[in-house]
């Protein structure tokens, strides 16, 4: 099917913009109005409450001088140009940005890999049930020393892994929003198992998975432990030679409200104060912004996670808190282990804010390559708080993950209006291994590289978790 293009007389609309609706052309009139059917195979949907597809149109509308309208999902897409050649130029654009390319309609759907052990054959995984929880975890009882790898096994993951990357890489590459991503570890709990059956072999068990991906009955819990397990992965760091001392301590205040959360830096001033630094706010519930790829590693006591995901725009976008309230209404106290933010009762109730959290994060580099990040958190309830002081005691929790700094930089903002992102496949994009002679990884594929760097924090925290 082929697009329509109507030239219409200029006339005055009533209809959304996908952006400030400006001209981009000074003072000159807009005088010719066409508009734009969008297909509705091969191509994206049109829908006039797609943030990143406003910021696609947006870019178009200051490539060209053209102003762009969007007036209800599916329908058509309206140019107002100088003249129809500018028209139509606009036209070939927005089409191009349109179009689905191999992975994109699924860019944002989760995936839970089965990761199986490297140093034994796998019999049977268990599932566990999770005390007090209707959850369940995957345990891969020992076997007999006699065992061996399997290696088919271990290179259908890493292939699968592999394609997941890539997938995701294809569609992100045509993606004008900034992303964060990060490596996580944690706990992976099942919701579902098959009635009555809690041993599976590795076949069986990656079966359930694929089934766990697409109902998205699976929760990676972030939380380690408490205070003393920063003390005790810490000094774990400090003792191996592949990170050495912290490079950097950091602190983040994060306020939680129905729909979001509001991460915001917090940077200590010469006169022993505090002022709030860089704010990125996330959607608190699963959303088409967010992508996890996870592993679920059942002879460990850790799993790992590769999550994507993109803040929202402060710009474009309505915030229920901005930087300037946050900072009238939110006090730090000092401590030396952990951050405390303080706010009032009446400023949470007024603000509708549920939860407040005080972040610490110690920095260390890994082989120069990767930056692995501790963080202590102490997080308070606002919902049950009095007139007059903040609610019980915080609950205090450690997360560790990892990425690599040049990620931030690869993944900001690109003007895709003319063409992708100008990426390599995904892996080879953000995880190939330096040239340095001293890099134990240098000679591997970049998924080995990776799998080499999460196995180490893995392991190391294995033996404290």
């Amino acid at each position: 099917m082929s697009h329509i293009t109507v030239p219409r007389l200029p006339t005055s609309h009533s209809g959304t913009s996908s952006s400030s609706q400006h001209c981009g052309q000074g003072s000159e009139v807009l005088s010719i109005q066409m508009d734009l059917l969008v297909p509705t195979r091969g191509f994206r949907i049109v829908d006039d409450q797609d943030r990143e597809l406003k910021t696609i149109l947006g870019q178009i509308e200051d490539q060209h001088g053209v102003r762009i309208r969007l007036t209800g999902p599916e329908d058509p897409i309206q140019i107002s140009a100088a003249s129809p050649k500018v028209a139509r130029a606009a036209m070939g654009s927005i089409m191009r940005s349109l179009i689905l390319r191999d992975g994109h309609a699924t860019v944002w759907q989760d995936s839970v890999l089965v990761a199986p052990p490297s140093d034994k054959r796998v019999t049977r995984i268990l599932l566990r049930e999770s005390p007090g929880t209707t959850w369940f975890r995957p345990v891969a009882p020992p076997t007999a020393p006699t065992e061996v790898p399997d290696s088919l096994a271990a290179q259908a993951y890493k292939n699968n892994l592999s394609t997941t990357m890539v997938r995701v890489g294809d569609g992100l590459r045509y993606s004008p929003n900034r992303m964060r991503m990060r490596i996580a570890f944690g706990k992976l709990f099942f919701k579902e198992r098959k009635r009555g059956i809690t041993s599976y072999t590795l076949d069986e068990f990656s079966r359930l998975a694929r089934r766990v991906t697409s109902r998205g009955t699976s929760y990676m819990e972030m939380r380690l432990g408490g205070e003393p397990m920063r003390e005790k992965i810490q000094q774990a760091f400090s003792l191996d030679p592949d990170f050495g001392d912290p490079q950097a301590t950091e602190n983040f205040v994060i306020v939680t409200t129905k729909n979001v959360n509001l991460e915001v830096s917090v940077d200590e001033n010469q006169d022993s104060g505090f002022t709030f630094g860089l704010l990125n706010v996330f959607h608190r519930e699963k959303s088409h912004r967010s992508i996890e790829i996870a592993s679920s590693c059942p002879d460990k006591n850790l799993d790992w996670v590769l999550k994507v995901e993109s803040p929202i725009d402060e710009i474009d976008s309505k915030l229920p808190l901005d930087q300037r309230t946050l900072s009238n209404g939110i006090r730090i106290r000092q401590n030396a282990k952990c951050i405390e933010p303080y706010v009032a009762a009446s400023f949470a109730q007024a603000n509708h804010i549920e939860a407040v959290i005080g972040k610490t994060t110690w920095s260390y580099y890994l082989n120069k390559d990767y930056l692995v990040e501790v963080s202590l958190y102490q997080q308070w309830s606002t919902l049950s708080a009095s007139t007059k002081r903040q609610p019980q005691e915080p609950v205090t929790g450690v997360s560790v993950n990892m990425y690599r700094p040049e990620w931030d930089d690869n993944m900001g903002k690109a003007d895709v209006s003319t063409g992708p992102r100008p990426w390599a496949a995904f892996p080879e994009q953000f995880f190939e291994s330096s040239m340095s002679p001293a890099d134990p990884t240098r000679d591997l594929e970049p998924i080995d590289a990776l799998l080499h760097w999460v196995g180490k924090v893995q392991t190391l925290l294995d033996k404290i978790v």
